[in-house]
C-alpha cells in the first residue's frame, strides 16, 4: 500500500511563520532543500540510495527506525491517528475552516489537508527523527517527539508528501530520505 499525504505536516505556530518569512524560509528552493538533505546522508544525485551495509552507525539508524515504526506503532491503524495529529497542528489561512479528507483504496491512503503548506525547515524536521518542527515547551501542540510521521511505515514501504505543489517527494524505506516524486 502507499500512503500519500497532501500537506499532512506537523504543524508551527504564527510567531515561527513570522519568522519564517521575515527570514526568507519560505523562498528556499524546494529542489534545494531535499537534495541538501539527501546530500547529508552521503547522497549526491536524486536516484541514489543509501547502502547501510556500509556503516554500522547507518545499521543501527536504520534498524532503530524500524524498531519504532514497527513497535512503537503497534496497530497499522495508528498512522491515522497521527496524521489528524498533525492536521490539528497544522497552519491554515486566516478565515479557513481546518479540513482533512481521507481517500482509501486497496492500493492506496491519500490524506488530504486545507493547510497553508510545508515550508523547509518542516521537511527537514520529517527527514529526521526527534527533530520536531513543533518547537518545545508544549506550546499548544499535541505532539512534540518528532517521530510520529514514521507511522505511516507501519503501512507503505514509501510514503509520498504532496504540498501546495511547492515539495513533492517520498521516503524511502529508511524513513529519513527524501527522493524528490518524478512529474509531480
Amino acid at each position: 500500500a502507499t500512503a500519500a499525504a497532501d500537506d499532512a505536516t506537523a504543524g508551527d505556530d504564527a510567531d515561527d511563520a513570522a519568522a519564517d518569512d521575515a527570514d526568507g524560509g519560505d523562498e528556499e528552493d524546494p529542489a534545494t532543500v531535499l537534495s541538501t538533505i539527501r546530500a547529508g546522508f552521503g547522497l549526491a544525485t536524486s536516484d541514489e540510495r543509501i547502502d547501510v551495509s556500509s556503516s554500522l552507525q547507518l545499521q543501527a539508524l536504520d534498524n532503530a527506525l524500524k524498531v519504532i515504526a514497527r513497535d512503537i506503532y503497534s496497530k497499522d491503524s495508528h498512522f491515522l491517528l497521527e496524521l489528524l495529529q498533525n492536521a490539528d497542528d497544522n497552519d491554515y489561512p486566516p478565515k479557513a475552516t481546518p479540513t482533512i479528507v481521507f481517500d482509501a483504496s486497496p492500493e492506496s491512503v491519500v490524506i488530504r489537508n486545507n493547510e497553508v503548506g510545508f515550508r523547509a525547515r518542516h521537511v527537514r524536521a520529517l527527514c529526521h527523527v526527534g527533530a520536531s518542527s513543533k518547537g518545545v515547551g508544549g506550546s499548544g501542540y499535541i505532539g512534540q517527539k518528532g517521530i510520529g510521521f514514521k507511522s505511516v511505515f507501519r503501512v507503505s514501504a514509501r510514503p509520498e508528501v504532496h504540498s501546495r505543489g511547492r515539495y513533492a517527494f517520498s521516503l524511502d524505506e529508511h524513513m529519513v530520505v527524501p527522493t524528490p516524486c518524478l512529474g509531480a
